[in-house]
C-alpha cells in the first residue's frame, strides 16, 4: 500500500529519534502528511492535511525506512477486497 497523499501516525526507532532530532515534531507518535514515498523513506509534510492551496512551496523532509518502527494511518476500502501492494516492501 502506498502512503503517499495520507496523513498518518510515525513511531520512530530510537535511531531515528536521535537522527531526526528536531527535523521532526516532538512527541512519540507524531503525525504527518505523506507527499510521496520512494525506496529510500517517506516525504513528508509536518502536520495533518495535504499542502495547503495557493501556497507556492511547504518544508519537506526525508524519513528513511530504517528511522521508522511502524506507521499507523487509516485506510479507505474500496471494492471487494484488499489487493497486496507490494511498493511498500523495501
Amino acid at each position: 500500500m502506498s502512503l503517499a497523499n495520507k496523513s498518518a501516525l510515525f513511531h520512530l526507532s530510537d535511531v531515528g529519534k536521535e537522527a531526526l532530532h528536531g527535523l521532526v515534531p516532538e512527541g512519540d507518535p507524531f503525525e504527518a502528511f505523506v507527499m510521496r514515498q520512494d525506496e529510500v523513506g517517506a516525504w513528508i509534510m509536518a502536520g495533518a492535511g495535504s499542502p495547503p492551496r495557493g501556497v507556492p512551496s511547504v518544508p519537506v523532509t526525508l524519513i528513511k525506512w530504517d528511522y521508522i518502527k511502524s506507521v499507523k494511518y487509516d485506510h479507505l476500502i474500496s471494492g471487494a477486497g484488499l489487493e497486496a501492494d507490494e511498493s511498500l516492501l523495501v
